[in-house]
């Protein structure tokens, strides 16, 4: 490309060799500009530049060696550089305007002196790096990141939405890095697995940093995480839509470069799905309703959401699967192949995980909705089997993963109302899906119908009606009825019913043959609906299955069995037949025992199955046997015949024997064993039978289960044979069991059974608690009969008796369903209720464990007694009145109280119900709460002596609903028993862990009663009381109570004569911290705004202004201001932990406020505390002489550094007030708090303790005046350095409001402007050189300006420039100057001056 010179040969000799390169084209195309050149540009400093010169300045006499080591620089870093230099258009030069190297400019090979030099070959264009997801998650800091989530919990402490998008935020910024093309996401959903995608990105993140955050995550609500993950796919949605915009009409697809949260978003909505799935179905019908979350094109990004909701709860994955993706199949877009490969990427993978079908059939019904739900079965059923010329690839896929998905679809409880629900259901779908003519969909369909026919009697109703209407459907149902009619009969659950429904049938054909308008097709169809009619219902009259007469058969069973005696040498065949008929006679008929026994029949039958051998058929005598011990169990047992019969059931145990007589033979033991120990000793004389009996828990039958579950059950409730059941592989066998779906009531309440007597031994509770039964018993105490709720209850409270367990309890979730059986809106037994109560008392011996149970509404109340109740008296005729003592606005009746208080007493009970009566949620429970006990202690039902008798050591506790429970330690604290009080105390402090329950205390009236108990002469209550007002204070509401009750009296005679290192102590001086707070007295009097979401005003919240008033003069003329008091606080700062020191600094600050108390304080040697506290061992300082060590080479733990740290901070806060006082300016040696205040401020003390020392050495040095500083004071110089300078940092890198990053940036110039000593080496210190950097690139001109000036400033010093550089400098400043920006000439400037 022709290039020209815009200068001659003169100018050139003149400018040192620089030239003015021009494109000639481009000045074809404006000649106008050339024209309009100002004749010079005035640079900020003062000086001038020529725009027709060269812009810049002189080469220096070292420019050739200068070129050298700029040139060895890049060959050393070649690895970084392109391989290549950049393809251009054959019009262009391969030229750079980020060229600033002194070398000359080379025109045709002639330099600027006219002599022809060989062509230089340019330097290759640096190429910025490329960084990774990996690289940048692996510099994560889990400590870093959970003290930032603590910092946003505290601050944003109701806003959790505002929460979780500052922890997307964190992600987004540790993710900045990236660049789409390390992370085209739209790429990697639409061309990737999904099994590859689903864990892009969240797997590169560390797992201290993934558990940190997930652990954060699950304190969140359900209702903010779903908002958040709507909040997170509508940015991602955004960036789709302008990378579908960038590239609409163009030839070449080219991802535009995602912002920086991009990245971030993903991490966090993954960590946040897997951790709380849950979050995920609460936005599903947002998904399913808003057009901007369907289409063809947003399906990866839905697939990814619920793979990673998958990888938490499979269930949730699968709900989601089939609520949300499958329909998809159904729409428009179903028929296309990427679509139908996305859907069985998806379900494949949630299918393939471990233990998949077992979790998913036994959780098949969630929360009352169905994982499945019939629909999705009718979906499924139709893309599985369509016709032969519709089938496609996935076809075969759907078939891999329909008997899984057909088996959630259908599991359930049998019998239970939601099966017969869903039953008839499904058999609408499969009654019209046989009769569409598909022969592979019809089979299947017709077979589904079936099994609803046998789930619920009700169908064969519903299939009545529609019977017309499908006719084709029905004719299949009974051809499969009738070819599989042996199995089908032994599934049914009622014959009768199945019989009638073909009389019906049967009569509906035979009217539709004589009608004459019903076509030869329908006839035909009729006549083949007629035929299997007929086949079957004369299956079900002839047969064992069903007797006509039975009443004929029934009455010839005696004369059966007398055959059977008299022909005993018969063949034994024959013989057998007989005994069937009785057993079936038996079974139907209940005929009785005894009748038989009259005839000697009873006798011989026993005989006869001794003696018979099983292999020639007597099995079906043993048979008859067994039935005759089941029906008349109590007289069998009285008899003799049992023992001697024992054997013969556990040799039918064997395994070659028919599965009926087995089952027929445990069926009869267990019976047998229900007589009592004597019983269960003759069973175990035969070895194997426990072997023999846990193995039949395999069996399909549920008989069969229930009888070995039974009868194992029996065998362990005896200790000596314990063991053997637990050995023999019980545990394992019935884990087994319980994990089918689809098991009765029955069979799961005799396996729970079982495992509760097993878990009376603590060697196999942490077996039990430690395999998957675990999540069984959790998932039973939801089940809809009441005795597999106790059951499964039983064993957890077992299981709570071994503390190993605890953990593993708590971590499977085992509080919240526990809780909720001891609630009061939920209808429970008293024995799941007992039970349930003793499992959480046994888990709230872990402190932790406490706070989990109070979290769910339950209160631990101590049981004190019948007896101590009985100084409970209330008054007769007391109107109900709220805690504070004020009369509820309510109509008393006119003619006057009730003689014995039942009518204030039900409008306590019934206040909440009273429309008429305007008082908070919490002022309503807390009366009827109040009344509750009162009346029950009133009747004397409050406790009882047994319960108090029954609980022993540690666990004389009860847990009561919260309503309950606080009204119940509140009306404790009224008696007269010290212990009870004390328990009740103790028990409140314990509960008080949430601002509800310390708002229910107040509004119940603890904290009046708990203020009277303090000058109690009791120790202990002394101490339970004093615990319990530390706890309720926490609260900024309870305390205003607190103080309003005039507490402070009280505490401060405590104080005074309680030990100063003890915790009595410290627990008051927190109290008093709480209420003599200095913040609040500086609110008091410039605050009268609404306080934390208050109608009421700072001063009106605290009661009223009066009662402030009246506050503040008592602090000034009562016990407050006591020397004693103030001698002993003086006493603390000077030698106590420093927790204790901040809290008597906090108080004095307080005090200085009063005239009298400040003089006071000053008497009492307050400077002297307060150079102890400031010489401590921990705050020396800068290391000056040996004999004062460093600060910083003390080790110290994190928490002792930050607790030394406050207490300087406050006692800095202490000086600074006392300081406005005269009297103190002049007696107060100014030097020595000086020079300990100046280690301070240089120590390594975190920065926001800072403040207050600074401000006070500010002070100091201004009434110390130049005679003693010097002319220079370097007090100020200090206080920049290592305050101020870092503050400023601070707030340009973690401020996220542009403004105050404006400030700082602003101040910081002008700190460095004026030349203060070291302060560029203190921001580079203090690593400000990478956010300056930062804020120039996304900053405002005044910005730019001020932190270009800074940087030229720190680039004085050539040991910054690597960190200048580093930090991405150069390209920003280039593109300052490319771009002509106001500060392009200050930028270039700061370019010459760094190594480019």
């Amino acid at each position: 490309m022709d290039f020209e010179s815009n200068t001659i040969a003169e100018e050139i000799n003149n400018n040192h060799g620089w030239q003015k390169v021009t494109y000639v084209k481009k000045q074809r195309k404006n000649p106008a500009k050339q024209l309009q050149q100002p004749t010079a540009k005035v640079i900020p400093n003062g000086s001038s530049l020529s725009t027709g010169d060269n812009v810049f300045t002189a080469i220096d006499k070292k420019s050739e060696e200068r070129r050298k080591l700029i040139e060895a620089e890049r060959l050393a870093n070649s690895a970084i550089y392109d391989p290549m230099p950049p393809v251009r258009s054959s019009k262009k030069n391969n030229y750079s305007d980020y060229d600033d190297s002194d070398e000359e400019v080379v025109d045709n090979g002639v330099t600027g002196n006219g002599v022809a030099e060989e062509k230089k070959t340019k330097p290759k264009k640096v190429k910025k790096p490329k960084v990774t997801v990996a690289e940048e998650a692996a510099k994560i800091d889990a400590v870093d990141l959970a003290s930032f989530l603590s910092d946003v919990t505290v601050s944003y402490e109701t806003q959790q939405d505002i929460q979780l998008m500052r922890f997307a935020d964190y992600f987004g910024r540790a993710f900045s890095g990236v660049s789409a093309s390390q992370f085209p996401w739209v790429k990697l959903l639409r061309e990737s697995a999904v099994a590859k995608v689903a864990d892009n990105p969240v797997s590169y993140i560390p797992e201290a940093v993934y558990k940190t955050s997930v652990d954060w995550i699950n304190n969140r609500s359900l209702e903010s995480l779903g908002s958040f993950v709507l909040w997170s796919l509508d940015n991602i949605l955004v960036d789709f839509a302008s990378q579908q915009g960038s590239v609409k009409g163009s030839k070449k697809v080219a991802q535009k470069p995602s912002s920086k949260s991009q990245v971030g978003i993903f991490v966090t909505l993954a960590m946040v799905l897997r951790r709380k799935p849950d979050a995920l179905i609460s936005i599903l019908q947002t998904l399913r309703d808003t057009s901007k979350y369907q289409g063809q094109d947003k399906l990866p990004l839905i697939v990814w959401l619920v793979a990673q909701a998958s990888h938490g709860d499979l269930a949730v994955g699968l709900y989601s699967w089939s609520h949300l993706i499958l329909p998809v199949v159904g729409g428009k877009s179903g028929s296309n192949p990427q679509t139908r490969d996305l859907i069985l990427q998806l379900v494949e993978r949630i299918l393939s995980a471990p233990k998949a079908r077992t979790i998913l059939v036994n959780g098949a019904v969630r929360k009352g909705e169905r994982l499945m739900p019939p629909s999705a079965l009718d979906l499924l059923l139709r893309v599985t089997f369509p016709s032969s010329s519709a089938r496609v690839k996935a076809t075969e896929r759907f078939e891999a993963v329909y008997p899984t998905l057909k088996e959630v679809a259908l599991a359930g409880s049998p019998g239970s109302k939601a099966m017969k629900q869903v039953s008839q259901q499904i058999m609408a779908i499969s009654l019209r899906a046989s009769g569409e003519g598909i022969p592979e969909l019809s089979k299947e369909a017709s077979g589904i119908s079936i099994w609803c026919l046998t789930q619920n009697p009700d169908c064969y109703k519903q299939w009545e009606k529609v019977y017309m209407d499908n006719l084709e459907a029905s004719v299949l149902i009974l051809r499969r009825l009738a070819e599989q009619w042996k199995e089908v009969s032994a599934k049914q659950s009622s014959l009768d019913i199945l019989s009638e429904t073909l009389r019906h049938f049967k009569s509906m054909n035979e009217k539709a043959l004589t009608k004459e308008e019903t076509s030869a097709g329908e006839q035909s169809v009729y006549k083949e609906a007629d035929k299997y009619c007929k086949v079957l219902l004369g299956r079900l009259s002839h047969g064992w299955g069903c007797v006509k007469d039975q009443g004929y058969f029934m009455s010839g069973s005696l004369g059966n069995l007398l055959k059977f005696k008299n022909g005993a040498q018969s063949n034994t065949l024959h013989n057998a037949k007989y005994m069937a008929r009785v057993k079936f006679g038996l079974r139907k008929r209940r005929q009785s025992f005894w009748d038989i026994e009259a005839q000697g029949g009873a006798h011989f039958v026993f005989y006869q199955a001794r003696n018979y051998d099983l292999s020639q058929g007597s099995a079906t005598v043993a048979t008859a046997v067994a039935h005759l011990m089941m029906l008349h169990r109590k007289k069998f047992l009285s008899s003799n015949y049992g023992d001697g019969y024992v054997g013969l059931f556990i040799r039918m145990l064997g395994l070659d024997n028919d599965p009926q007589d087995r089952e027929q033979a445990v069926d009869a033991l267990w019976k047998y064993s229900l007589g009592g120990k004597k019983c269960i000793d003759e069973i175990m004389k035969f070895r194997g039978s426990v072997f023999l009996t846990v193995n039949l828990l395999k069996s399909e039958s549920s008989i069969a289960c229930e009888a070995a579950a039974g009868l194992l059950r029996m065998i362990s409730s005896v200790n000596i044979y314990r063991d053997l059941v637990a050995e023999s592989g019980a545990i394992e066998e019935i884990t087994s069991l319980l994990t089918r779906p689809s098991l009765t009531s029955e069979v799961k309440e005799q396996s729970l059974c079982m495992l509760s007597n097993l878990s009376v031994d603590e060697r196999f509770r942490l077996q039990i608690a430690s395999s998957d039964l675990l999540l069984l018993l959790i998932k039973f105490l939801d089940d809809e009969d009441m005795k597999v709720k106790e059951a499964a209850g039983g064993v957890l409270a077992n299981l709570a008796l071994s503390v190993v367990n605890h953990r593993i309890m708590v971590e499977a979730g085992v509080i919240p369903p526990l809780a909720k059986f001891l609630g009061t809106n939920i209808e429970a037994s008293k024995i799941i209720r007992k039970e349930a109560q003793s499992a959480l008392l046994e888990l709230a011996k872990d402190n932790y464990y406490k706070i989990l149970l109070i979290e769910e509404g339950l209160v631990l109340v101590p049981l004190v007694g019948a007896a101590a109740y009985k100084s409970f008296k209330p008054s007769l005729h007391s109107w109900p009145s709220l805690p504070d003592g004020s009369e509820l606005n309510v109509k008393q009746p006119s003619k006057g109280p009730s003689r014995f208080g039942a009518s204030e007493l039900l409008v306590g009970l019934h206040v909440e119900d009273d429309k008429n009566t305007k008082l908070e949620e919490a002022k309503k429970n807390a009366i009827v709460g109040r009344t509750q006990q009162q009346f029950l202690a009133r009747i004397g039902a409050i406790e009882s002596d047994d319960e108090s008798n029954n609980k022993t050591g540690n666990q004389k506790f009860t847990i009561l609903p919260w309503v309950d429970g606080v009204a119940r330690l509140v009306l404790i604290l009224e008696l007269e028993d010290e212990v009870a009080i004390a328990k009740a105390a103790e028990a409140i402090a314990d509960a008080s862990i949430s601002e509800h329950m310390r708002t229910s205390f107040k509004e119940a009236g603890a904290v009046k009663n708990l203020v009277r108990l303090i000058d109690c002469n009791s120790e202990l209550v002394r101490l339970g009381v004093i615990r319990a007002l530390e706890r309720l204070s926490i609260s900024n509401d309870v305390c205003q109570k607190i103080e309003a009750e005039d507490v402070l009296s009280p505490l401060i005679r405590l104080l005074k004569n309680a030990d100063a290192s003890g915790k009595l102590s410290d627990m008051i001086m927190n109290i008093l911290c709480r209420i003599l707070d200095p913040s609040k007295e500086m609110k008091s009097k410039f605050y009268d705004a609404p306080v934390n979401g208050s109608r009421k005003g700072w001063n009106e919240a605290r009661t009223s202004k009066s009662n402030l008033t009246f506050s503040l003069q008592t602090i000034q003329e009562g016990e407050v201001s006591d020397s004693m008091f103030i001698s002993r606080l003086i006493e603390i700062l000077k030698a106590s932990p420093p927790v204790s020191q901040t809290k008597a600094a906090s108080i004095l600050e307080f005090l200085t406020a009063f005239e009298s108390c400040r003089e006071k304080i000053i008497s009492l040697d307050i400077e002297s505390a307060l150079n102890s506290l400031f010489r401590h061992k921990f705050f020396n300082g800068k290391e000056e002489t040996e004999s004062e060590p460093d600060f910083q080479q003390i080790e110290l733990q994190t928490l002792e550094i930050e607790e030394a740290s406050l207490a300087v901070s406050a006692a800095s806060r202490l000086l600074t007030r006392l300081l406005d006082s005269e009297h103190f300016q002049k007696t107060v040696n100014s030097s020595r708090l000086t020079d300990s205040l100046r280690k301070l401020l240089t120590s390594r003390i975190p920065l926001q303790n800072k403040d207050w020392i600074a401000a006070c050495l500010v002070k100091l040095s201004s009434l110390s005046g130049p005679t003693e500083l010097g002319s220079e004071n370097p007090i100020n110089t200090e206080v920049m350095l290592y305050e101020t300078i870092p503050r400023l940092i601070e707030q340009i890198k973690e401020s996220y409001s542009p403004e105050d990053r404006e400030t700082a940036v602003l101040e910081l110039n002008r700190i460095i402007s004026e030349g203060v000593v070291d302060s560029t080496r203190a921001v580079a210190g203090q690593g400000g050189i990478f956010p300056l950097v930062k804020l120039i690139e996304e900053g405002n001109d005044r910005v730019v300006e001020a932190g270009l000036a800074i940087l030229y400033n720190l680039s004085m010093d050539v040991e910054n420039h690597p960190a200048i550089v580093a930090a991405g400098a150069v390209p920003t400043l280039r593109r300052i100057v490319l771009s002509e920006r106001p500060q392009w000439v200050r930028a270039l400037h700061l370019l010459r001056t760094l190594p480019t």
